[in-house]
């Protein structure tokens, strides 16, 4: 069977997928109406879900019919898809959904409903609206032969800073240029990645992709400060194999997808726990050890699907973001005046290292939004809450920055979305796709923070380039 074949296939099986669960959705919309004193929130979630899932169904529609011409690596898709989780999917499934110690009016639920979507429409007309001239295709290739001697020295260099940033031995100076090589882990194994399936490799040189090579990438970010790490080096590897093969292998990512349930349910009692240790004073392989013990003690409570279950309604209340954005809308400006673009100034620092810039100031954005909207005890300074982009707009500009940022962020996926999604898009390119792909998509996460990785991500790939890019 052809990719193309393929592709159809499972573009038809994932749409009939994807509308059944609309379906479900509107029943459970239909039920909450009422339910609270904003008699439409759970309508107005509903309609957040459609036209944030409309990118997937319009996507899923065009690979079954015309495969060959689907893009390799559907960004914009994605990003509805997260987007609806985060903020549309929260008031159906609750009256009234909580974050952490914030429980939202109901009122401000329905405002932060209505923002996100008049924010994700302005984002959707950035994206299509046809804005200046269309960017040219990127064409990163790749010479075979040089790419594939150099993977896994690449691979292993990469990994070894890994293990050095996580013992905590590198010094403040150097950790950023560390940082930048430990990038090569993940783009010699991706090459690998892209070789096995093309069917280029051996047996013994495959099984080594499959079973060291992919499985390092998660090691190395399992024990981080959360799972969004652990999120990302698997979208990044489904990247791949969607581009690549035209299918997902469902049969490795349900039982994944209820491992990182599990994960996720002991976060919130790992964060309690670190936060009682001072920064930076234990490594990762402390914090992975302590991860480790948790999820086997939430396991071992009871039986593996209640564990299921109950690491399930962890994660729900983990990641309402729209709970977050209307506790936000309701302490600003009455309480927390906007920050009028400070959050933004971290930017430029992400990507300069300590050794260049040895004054360069430390980003605490994390501890001090939670402070700011009293969402952290006044003693906690070891505990970190993610600035969603979308609340960031807000907290530094208001409703008009929602509006008018999203529509920004539109144009920059659309410029990025043309450049590495092509239908045509070789080997190379879709390497380059799968990594800026996957870190865009944390948008849970503060602007300087994504896009400081993917500037990051641009600076390595452009030097590995050199190195092994095919010779025009």
């Amino acid at each position: 069977m052809t990719r193309e074949e393929r592709l159809a296939q499972s573009a038809v099986r994932m749409r009939y997928a994807l509308i059944a669960v609309l379906l479900g959705l509107a029943y459970l919309a239909f039920r909450r109406l009422g339910a609270t004193d904003a008699y439409w929130l759970s309508g107005r979630a509903y309609l957040l879900v459609l036209v944030a899932t409309a990118p997937s169904l319009v996507y899923l529609r065009r690979a079954a019919e015309a495969p060959e011409r689907a893009e390799r690596l559907p960004l914009l898709p994605v990003l509805g898809l997260i987007h609806a989780v985060y903020y549309g999917l929260p008031p159906l499934l609750v009256d009234r959904p909580t974050f952490m110690s914030a429980a939202p009016s109901s009122a401000a639920l329905q405002a932060g409903v209505d923002l996100v979507l008049f924010g994700w429409l302005a984002l959707l007309a950035g994206y299509h609206l046809p804005l200046g001239k269309a960017p040219t295709r990127a064409a990163f290739r790749l010479d075979e032969q040089r790419a594939l001697a150099l993977a896994w020295p690449l691979a292993l260099l990469g990994f070894g800073c890994h293990l050095l940033l996580r013992s905590g031995s590198v010094p403040a100076a150097l950790e950023q240029p560390v940082l930048l090589v430990s990038w090569l882990h993940q783009i010699g194994v991706g090459i690998g990645i892209i070789a096995a399936l093309r069917g280029r490799l051996g047996g013994v040189a495959r099984a080594a992709v499959l079973l060291l090579g992919v499985p390092s990438l998660f090691l190395v970010q399992f024990g981080a400060y959360g799972v969004g790490p652990l999120v990302f080096v698997a979208l990044f590897v489904l990247y791949l194999v969607w581009a690549v093969r035209g299918a997902v292998p469902w049969s490795l990512v349900l039982p994944a997808l209820a491992l990182l349930l599990l994960i996720k349910g002991g976060v919130s009692e790992f964060r309690r726990a670190l936060a009682t240790s001072a920064p930076g004073s234990t490594t990762q392989w402390e914090r992975a050890r302590l991860l480790t013990d948790l999820v086997r003690a939430h396991v071992g409570g009871g039986n593996a699907a209640s564990a299921v279950l109950d690491a399930g309604r962890t994660v729900r209340d983990r990641t309402s973001m729209i709970a977050l954005f209307a506790h936000v809308i309701e302490r600003t400006p009455e309480h927390v005046a906007h920050w009028r673009g400070d959050s933004y100034r971290a930017l430029p620092a992400s990507v300069v290292p300590r050794a260049v810039w040895p004054d360069k100031p430390t980003k605490q954005l994390g501890q001090t939004f939670g402070h700011a909207f009293g969402l952290l005890a006044p003693d906690d300074v070891g505990t970190s809450i993610n600035l969603p982009q979308t609340v960031e707009l807000f907290v530094n500009f208001g409703a008009s920055g929602v509006v008018i940022g999203m529509a920004l962020f539109g144009w920059l996926y659309r410029w990025l979305a043309r450049r590495l999604a092509g239908w045509d898009a070789d080997d190379g390119t879709i390497l380059v796709g799968a990594l800026i792909f996957a870190r865009l998509a944390g948008v849970e996460s503060d602007t300087s923070l994504v896009w400081g990785t993917v500037l990051q991500a641009a600076i390595v790939l452009y030097l590995c380039f050199r190195l092994f890019g095919a010779r025009s």
